[in-house]
């Protein structure tokens, strides 16, 4: 199981102006120190224009996977591969950077993702995509050559009740169970918290979860290397109960 800790709310406080900025290139140390395997970082335009030193140090000196969430978009390859980031998630094609990132409809733009995903690979890089936990997009993802998908998990995060919460588990479950049946890395994301990751974890070809809000706000207060292995710690619970 791999752990992946996205940076983009320290990303934000780095843009703020104030006069101690967050430093993302000294917490994504940190954390891949503390144990993070995977690093994942928003890509935008802007960003790139105002961190492209930024980007490449991450790479060349955090010992952990770069990985770009980008949007399906031919203009934004060029620039992405400059990072030379290990992969790339693939995201809705109007996201901007900022405000949370939507899921890929693998099944109504199948030709344009594997158009994408052919550019991308030829750089070098692995892709996925962020999609809903449906069968059919699974399906779609294994057809445009993807090597592995990441399920959002909002409807099982925001459930409001145990029946909400098993209902949209299994979703997951059954997403995971066709992921593994097509070869494609299961990877979870979003709205991922210290409660909640363990049966997701869990589940059958779960092999990557992808975190960052609840890390962050944890590690205000106990520090990102505790926040990290806390998390670690969670993670591996769950994994060795299933």
């Amino acid at each position: 199981m791999r752990m992946g800790f996205y940076i983009n709310s320290i990303f934000k406080l780095h843009d703020d102006d104030l006069l101690d900025k967050a430093d993302p290139l000294l917490i994504s140390g940190l954390a891949a120190s503390a144990g993070a395997d995977v690093v994942l970082m928003g890509w935008s335009s802007q960003a790139w224009k105002k961190g492209e030193k930024l980007f490449k140090l991450i790479r060349d000196t955090v010992h952990a996977d770069l990985i770009i969430v980008v949007p399906v978009s031919e203009g934004d390859i060029e620039t992405v591969v400059k990072t030379r980031a290990n992969g790339v998630v693939l995201v809705n094609s109007e996201w901007n950077g900022i405000k949370t990132a939507e899921t890929v409809s693998a099944s109504l733009d199948s030709s344009r993702l594997s158009d994408v995903t052919a550019e991308y690979r030829a750089a070098g890089m692995t892709v996925s995509a962020f999609i809903e936990p449906d069968i059919n997009e699974i399906k779609a993802i294994a057809k445009a050559s993807l090597a592995g998908v990441v399920i959002n998990c909002a409807d099982y995060a925001k459930a409001r009740s145990d029946e909400e919460a098993e209902e949209a588990l299994n979703n997951l479950n059954d997403s995971s169970l066709a992921a593994g049946k097509f070869g494609l890395v299961a990877g979870f994301g979003h709205g991922l918290n210290y409660r909640n990751v363990g049966p997701v974890a869990a589940l059958p070809y779960s092999e990557e979860v992808f975190i960052g809000k609840s890390i962050v706000n944890r590690a205000l207060i106990v520090g990102i290397d505790t926040a990290i292995k806390e998390m670690e710690t969670r993670i591996y619970r769950s994994m060795t109960r299933s």
